[in-house]
């Protein structure tokens, strides 16, 4: 895969799958947690010192990933929070509604509608952002 890949913009963009028994895998991967780094930054390492011809800057290391853990009851807030722009955005939809039946203010009327639109937005990010804690993927 070298070169620049759809948006890939990094400067480790080429790729080689290396394929290894269960057992070497799981030593690869404590080895590099022990040090603090990737798997793969440290085969990475572990190969720039076996190749002569590649400087050893080409070892970058990249910090093994560290996934988010948001405790429940921030994940209960969030839903009930979510719950409130939900009844915001209904109160809201009311109020359009009264204030379209009332022509003497259209300027509010549109006003409304964007209120909405915008409560709306928020509660659909809201949405997908539980749902991707709830999945550990943030």
């Amino acid at each position: 895969m070298p070169g620049r890949r759809g948006t890939e913009t990094r400067g480790l963009s080429d790729a080689l799958m290396l394929r290894m028994t269960p057992q070497l895998g799981a030593a690869v991967r404590a080895a590099a947690a022990a040090e603090g780094l990737s798997a793969a930054a440290w085969v990475r390492g572990r190969l720039v010192v076996l190749v002569d011809d590649v400087p050893r800057a080409e070892a970058r290391p990249s910090p093994p990933r560290v996934r988010v853990r948001v405790p429940p009851p921030d994940l209960e807030a969030m839903a009930r929070l979510l719950g409130e722009v939900g009844r915001a955005g209904g109160a809201v939809a009311q109020l359009a509604r009264m204030l379209r039946d009332d022509a003497r203010r259209p300027a509010l009327d549109a006003e409304a509608e964007a209120v909405l639109d915008a409560l709306r937005q928020a509660a659909a990010g809201l949405t997908s952002l539980i749902g991707r804690l709830e999945a550990g993927s943030c």
